[in-house]
């Protein structure tokens, strides 16, 4: 009678073993790590590192008030003069040494995003350039700008860039301004970061 028990706890110790490994194996389906990925290039706590302007764009410099910072210390203020408003920007590289990254793949950056203040209600121009002085830069996105915080996703066009530009030859980002010398507003800029992930870019009939 006792084998028969010792035999029975045995069986159940065994089933309970079984079970628990079962449980293990289906832990990884439910707790799978999304691909997808938020990479900050520009936080601004180095100040203006890697960061460039065109030679008439206006004045980038940093910026330590705590009510135009979105996290951490610092921002980056741009005012731009308005006086040479066509053709002038304010670009940030996909490379540097001194931040230590090299991301020279658009095609896995799909979307952009930013934390804006801007001091007046304003537009702001986003685009990719494909040059290393940012002059010869692809069509840019327009965003409507309110007095105060803004969150600006930038979404990259691949079928249309691809009509003219190189994606393995990407440079950066620039932002610009329109208008004239009094309408030019004061704009933070914090968090410049994208979104990490693979695309796949299909062929339009366009």
């Amino acid at each position: 009678m006792k084998k028969t028990i010792i035999m029975f706890g045995s069986l159940l110790l065994l089933a309970g073993c079984f079970m628990t490994g079962c449980t293990g194996k289906e832990k990884p389906e439910t707790s799978e790590i999304d691909k997808e990925e938020v990479v900050t290039l520009y936080d601004f706590e180095k100040g203006t590192a890697n960061v460039r302007m065109t030679e008439k764009f206006g004045k980038i410099d940093v910026n330590e008030i705590a009510e135009y910072v979105k996290e951490g210390k610092r921002s980056l203020v741009l005012s731009p003069s308005g006086e040479f408003s066509t053709g002038q920007c304010a670009y940030f590289p996909f490379e540097s040494s001194l931040l230590r990254f090299n991301y020279d793949d658009v095609t896995q950056m799909p979307e952009f995003t930013m934390d804006v203040y801007s001091t007046v209600d304003t537009a702001i121009n986003v685009g990719l350039y494909f040059s290393k002085t940012a002059d010869n830069r692809s069509v840019y996105t327009t965003y409507e700008l309110k007095e105060g915080w803004n969150t600006i996703s930038y979404t990259v066009e691949y079928s249309l860039i691809r009509l003219q530009y190189d994606f393995e030859d990407c440079k950066g980002l620039y932002i610009s301004f329109d208008g004239e010398k009094d309408e030019m507003p004061v704009v933070y800029l914090d968090n410049l970061s994208f979104k990490k992930e693979q695309v796949t870019i299909e062929n339009e009939n366009l």
